[in-house]
């Protein structure tokens, strides 16, 4: 019997062809849309009452931490595959450049339509956009921050998941201010996700599965692998039973993931409605565990539409507040004003019109110029 062996390298190359980090990052920008767009109704008025404030928390209590968390699985390959200044580099251009573009555009029209929007841009805080980005692009600079710190704990993985379990900890014993208290507190979903990458094999990553082994002593026949554990060795001798069980206990394990998301989410909103407290950890991270669970589950044509939206991530996320505002500001002059109505065609209007631009710029071949994609690699010199 042949066991199942993985080196740590057997780690990485695998995460690039895995189908659902993009579905969940599909998910996970679907719904911070969904949870700017009511987030401003509340701001402005226009909603109120504890359904929107509870649908509030429960979005953002764990919609940035998967982020986090997805953006931490890549670390691991990517300090594997590149040279320290080749890694700057591209963080700089994947980055901390469409974190400053794009919040001078928004910042700009928010400054210019200040009267119809809940943003009050003015120039100091134009100025200040270096160290204190406008809006949600806090969340960009921040991650420029976590990968900088990955690069200095390269292989000591370990030690970064100490640093942040104590940034954690000390931002919120002491809050702190603007983008370093973003950093402190979404660290540690960054760190668990390096964690996670870089400690599970693909197989047990991915999701277990019983393989096949052809085995030479029998004549080039099917024969099954055994996974060896320090008790002893567990042998799929029933492909069929094992494989209906495991999805059994898949689902089983989801639903029990739903159902604590849920009772922590309450929980922690009857504690402190405060999304980045303490009390949001457990929904936080149970949180991420649906939405790992659910996307290994679901596929088909919804799957890869959730996968679509994932790989335009980037550009839904720098426009989407500019589609979305724009959008209400059309339907309020038009009389609308029923705030479920708003949330819906404003969500659907930052999601689509975002995904329509990045089509459109990525048939231009203009996305790099805007800051939506890696900068084409020179090629190499050919040796003659």
């Amino acid at each position: 019997m042949l066991p199942m062996r993985y080196s740590h390298r057997d780690n990485f190359a695998p995460l690039a062809r895995l189908a659902w980090p993009d579905a969940a990052r599909g998910m996970g920008i679907l719904l911070i849309v969904l949870g700017h767009v009511e987030r401003e109704l509340l701001s402005l008025g226009l909603a109120s009452g504890p359904v929107w404030n509870g649908m509030d928390y429960a979005i953002h209590c764990f919609h940035m931490p998967l982020f986090f968390f997805l953006f931490g699985l890549n670390v691991p390959r990517s300090l594997e595959k590149k040279e320290s200044p080749a890694f700057i580099k591209d963080k700089i251009g994947t980055l901390l450049f469409p974190c400053y573009l794009w919040s001078l555009i928004q910042g700009g029209l928010q400054s210019a339509f200040a009267a119809q929007t809940n943003g009050d841009a003015g120039a100091g805080d134009l100025l200040a956009i270096p160290w204190q980005p406008i809006g949600q692009f806090w969340f960009l600079l921040a991650l420029f921050g976590m990968w900088i710190l990955a690069l200095l704990f390269k292989k000591r993985d370990k030690a970064f998941l100490l640093v942040a379990v104590l940034a954690y900890v000390f931002g919120v014993a002491l809050p702190l201010p603007g983008v370093l208290g973003g950093l402190a507190w979404g660290m540690i979903f960054f760190a668990a996700g390096m964690r996670l990458s870089s400690g599970l094999s693909h197989a047990t990553f991915e999701h277990f599965r019983v393989k096949q082994a052809r085995h030479p002593r029998d004549g080039g026949g099917p024969r099954f692998k055994s996974i060896d554990y320090k008790q002893g060795n567990f042998k799929a001798w029933m492909p069929a039973f094992a494989g209906m069980t495991h999805q059994l206990g898949g689902v089983m394990f989801l639903v029990a993931m739903l159902i604590l998301y849920c009772v922590t989410a309450v929980a922690g909103f009857y504690l402190s409605q405060d999304s980045r407290s303490i009390f949001a950890l457990p929904a936080a991270f149970s949180g991420i565990a649906v939405a790992i669970l659910l996307w290994q589950k679901i596929k088909g044509p919804l799957h890869e539409l959730f996968a679509a939206l994932g790989r335009m991530a980037m550009s839904i996320f720098v426009m989407h507040v500019i589609a979305a505002s724009g959008c209400r500001i059309i339907l309020q002059r038009l009389g609308v004003e029923d705030a479920p109505l708003l949330l819906v065609f404003c969500t659907v209007a930052g999601i689509i019109l975002p995904a329509l631009a990045h089509a459109a710029l990525a048939r231009a071949g203009l996305l790099a110029f805007f800051g939506l994609a890696p900068l084409p690699r020179k090629p190499a010199a050919s040796r003659t």
